[in-house]
């Protein structure tokens, strides 16, 4: 089915600031997917709460400024609005998430409940808290959606064996990187596995999803389809000076159910994703500015 410009998707998770040690910027892996899905010509609202303080209030103007619909945001009375010290170590970032915050008590605001969205995405940092997983647990049961595109994005210790089965089993498209892939196995949720192939397989066949993509890194992206049986890997692209990952995989994300929903061939839907998440990785900012040649490269 060809969803065009009508695209609409229901972003679920958190909204925080990424604190880097020059300051700090709009972040959490909900709102760059988002902004990159934006970007490429699609509809998404963010579901997600802020504090009370001046961080939330900026983080609601910054986030529309991106072009996100902040309708399903809600405020989280006396808690703090979101934040995470990043460092960078050769570019790779690590993270130090607050407890607490307030985008632990994510609500659905009236009138969410019934609607059809073409796709609901999430990951697993926001399920850290019982709020915020009723809440989710809540969209999907009465809400519509044509997919529900899965995340990991683990984070710190904030993720649980049940977590992660939660989210496999909610699932209709999967994505994943290297580490996540061995967090799986090390969890028992999947067996050691000889190839990406065999891991996809194995996946498919005890859950829902129909659709794994895990990023590889400067090796590029596989997809798999449960439908056809068949992996798919990214080809080459012209390599960029490496700046930072920070973000990288959440533009990936946004590129590749993009073009999916739009009716793209998977193997063009992992080369355009995969041309955008190479491409971020050569600025410092989660949500750089698209040049033309990877608006031609990556987007319609």
């Amino acid at each position: 089915m060809l969803w065009g410009e009508g695209m609409r998707v229901l972003v679920f998770g958190e909204a925080l600031w990424d604190v880097f040690p020059d300051g700090k910027k709009l972040g959490g892996a909900p709102v760059n997917f988002a902004a990159h899905l934006s970007r490429l010509g699609a509809g998404a609202s963010i579901l997600t709460a802020v504090g009370g303080d001046p961080l939330g209030r900026e983080c609601v103007r910054e986030v529309g400024a991106l072009g996100i619909d902040t309708a399903f945001v809600s405020v989280a009375d006396g808690k703090r609005t979101g934040v995470c010290a990043v460092t960078l170590a050769n570019g790779e970032p690590s993270y130090e998430l607050v407890a607490d915050a307030a985008y632990d008590y994510i609500t659905a605001k009236e009138g969410l409940f019934g609607q059809q969205f073409d796709a609901l995405y999430f990951g697993t940092l926001a399920r850290r808290s019982a709020v915020s997983e009723d809440t989710l647990r809540g969209v999907l049961a009465n809400c519509r959606f044509q997919e529900v595109f899965c995340d990991l994005n683990l984070r710190q210790n904030f993720y649980t064996e049940e977590t992660i089965r939660a989210c496999l089993r909610s699932a209709t498209i999967l994505k994943l990187n290297r580490s996540e892939c061995e967090t799986l196995v090390n969890l028992r949720i999947a067996k050691p596995f000889a190839s990406y192939q065999r891991l996809c397989e194995a996946l498919c066949g005890a859950f829902s999803v129909k659709i794994i993509v895990i990023t590889l890194d400067s090796e590029g992206a596989v997809c798999y389809c449960r439908d056809r049986r068949e992996l798919y890997r990214s080809r080459a692209v012209e390599p960029v000076e490496f700046v930072s990952a920070v973000g990288a995989g959440d533009g990936f994300s946004a590129c590749f159910l993009y073009h999916y929903m739009n009716g793209v061939p998977l193997q063009d839907c992992v080369d355009r994703a995969n041309a955008l998440g190479a491409y971020i990785v050569g600025f410092p900012e989660a949500i750089p500015q698209y040049s033309g040649a990877i608006r031609n490269r990556a987007g319609n």
